[in-house]
């Protein structure tokens, strides 16, 4: 999500998307791609490039065994790299 500070003129190129609802175990199973500008390592710096991965979506009973004395709320959805 982005946080505009005007609005933007939608185009060809450029399109909003509706966000899912429902439950996010409804989602299980299912492959997603994630991107961000997030650190790939705890020691390396912020990439200047836009990183993209395809991950597997978990239900949230599961994400908690891999993410033990994580706080998993109803409204995350889990990701995992098998």
């Amino acid at each position: 999500l982005m946080k505009m500070s005007s609005s933007l003129s939608l185009t060809g190129s450029i399109s909003a998307i509706t966000l899912a609802t429902g439950s996010p175990d409804e989602f299980a199973g299912q492959t997603c791609e994630i991107t961000g500008w997030g650190r790939t390592c705890g020691t390396c710096g912020l990439p200047t490039n836009l990183k993209a991965l395809s991950m597997q979506v978990l239900r949230n009973s599961e994400c908690k065994n891999y993410w033990t004395g994580n706080n998993i709320l109803d409204g995350h959805i889990c990701i995992f790299q098998g």
